[in-house]
């Protein structure tokens, strides 16, 4: 569309029967519409581009760096890239909690297998004292 008010623009200054005032006004919109573009440029950088950014940042620390295991993302404000970031803070949380149960569970396991070891040592041991084996 710019490029097609910049085309008209030249035409019309070019043409010998259109009026300056034509062309005067072509410019101004083309560059009415320049501005409004990098109006509109800013506004998606600052609210979508540079969010995103941050949170992609933010995750792939948190996914490769396992020093930061008690970390949560940063969420500034209250759009759909910070409510994003918030139920991705919700599932990490349950995450950790999962596997802090599973750790629980395995170390009651270690802990169940270690009596049953105990418990056939034992079991082995009062049957070779009451019952040796004869050759």
């Amino acid at each position: 569309m710019l490029a097609s008010l910049l085309l008209s623009a030249w035409q019309l200054l070019h043409d010998q029967t259109s009026s300056v005032q034509h062309a005067a006004t072509t410019i101004f919109l083309a560059l009415l519409l320049v501005v409004g573009l990098v109006i509109s440029y800013r506004i998606v950088a600052l609210r979508v581009i540079r969010p995103l950014g941050r949170l992609v940042r933010q995750s792939d620390n948190l996914a490769f760096d396992h020093s930061l295991d008690r970390i949560l993302l940063d969420i500034e404000g209250n759009d759909e890239i910070a409510r994003l970031a918030h139920a991705f803070n919700g599932v990490l949380l349950r995450q950790r909690e999962a596997i802090q149960e599973l750790d629980a569970a395995n170390s009651r396991l270690r802990e169940v297998n270690q009596q049953i070891d105990d418990s056939i040592r034992y079991a082995a041991l009062l049957q070779n004292l009451f019952f040796p084996i004869v050759s």
